[in-house]
């Protein structure tokens, strides 16, 4: 059965690292550093479009968006409750805010964006100075604790937020006229505060000042880039997914080169496992697929049905 798999996240919950990801089927956990997935739990509505989790002081949570809203479990996946009721989730955000509370942000396929700052338990809106209510990506900075940097990406254009996603400006885009579809910060944004984001059709952009200022950055063309993910260890090393497939650039993005001609993959993730990166691309048309060489070779991981 063919599995579209839409987001890939870190499990941020439990004491032994593992995966979590968005499906058709709802949402699944990995163990084993993404070779085998199993489901988690039972949602109302089996697709889901974006999956998040959190430790906070009054325990685990994890959150799954779907076609009716937000979906919140204290039990590990194992059952469900409705916490935010909307059009489709499009896009989750944690982090620990200034003062060191929790800050979750939701993105809508028309609704905004919404915030919380309780485990996800209470929602205010978190639109003001939103254009556009069409949110396709939330990002966090990797210094959210003391920048409170977050990036709201939208059907015409991007968005950033200074105080930790309650209000927005937009962001002047070299092509200032169609949607962005992924936004990725350099891990060490407090000291290298670069940005790089994916356009529908005018290919990457990038900031050096923290999302201030843009230019195209166009050594992939100008088609549609869907996910960017770098190398937390390696920076210099970096994987797009564009429209004919995935590229990589072990240079900072300053050339590319292609490793699969997969079309449809929707999202790119790297988690730490012990010695190693593991790189994940969630695909369109037929599940999750596996790289431990920086995206030079990519294997399929296995989704048990049931």
């Amino acid at each position: 059965m063919p599995v579209m798999v839409t987001e890939i996240v870190e499990d941020r919950t439990g004491s032994a690292p593992s995966l979590l990801a968005a499906t058709s089927l709802g949402p699944y956990r990995s163990c084993d550093a993404g070779r085998t997935w199993q489901p988690l739990g039972t949602l109302p509505v089996a697709p889901i479009f974006t999956i998040g989790s959190v430790a906070t002081d009054a325990g685990d949570v994890l959150l799954a968006g779907n076609e009716t809203g937000l979906m919140r479990s204290l039990d590990a996946g194992r059952s469900w409750q409705a916490v935010l009721a909307s059009n489709p989730v499009t896009t989750i955000a944690t982090g620990r805010g200034r003062g060191g509370a929790t800050i979750t942000l939701v993105g809508t396929a028309s609704d905004g964006l919404f915030r919380s700052a309780d485990a996800a338990a209470g929602w205010t809106d978190a639109s003001p100075g939103l254009l556009d209510f069409e949110v396709l990506a939330v990002r966090m900075s990797p210094a959210f604790t003391t920048d409170n940097t977050v990036v709201a990406a939208t059907g015409s254009g991007l968005y950033r937020s200074r105080n930790g996603g309650q209000a927005w400006r937009p962001v002047l885009l070299p092509d200032d006229d169609g949607a962005i579809l992924c936004v990725a910060f350099h891990p060490a944004f407090a000291t290298v505060p670069t940005m790089r984001a994916g356009t529908e059709a005018a290919g990457l952009v990038r900031s050096v000042n923290g999302g201030t200022t843009w230019v195209g950055d166009h050594a992939l063309g100008r088609q549609g880039v869907t996910a960017i993910v770098l190398s937390r260890r390696n920076p210099t090393q970096m994987v797009v997914a564009a429209d004919d497939g995935l590229y990589r650039s072990l240079d900072g993005g300053r050339s590319w080169t292609p490793t699969a001609r997969l079309e449809g993959v929707l999202c790119l993730t790297i988690a730490d496992q012990g010695a190693g990166e593991i790189l994940l691309a969630g695909w369109s048309r037929n599940g999750i697929l596996r790289s431990v060489d920086a995206g030079a070779t990519w294997e399929p991981a296995e989704i048990l049905l049931s």
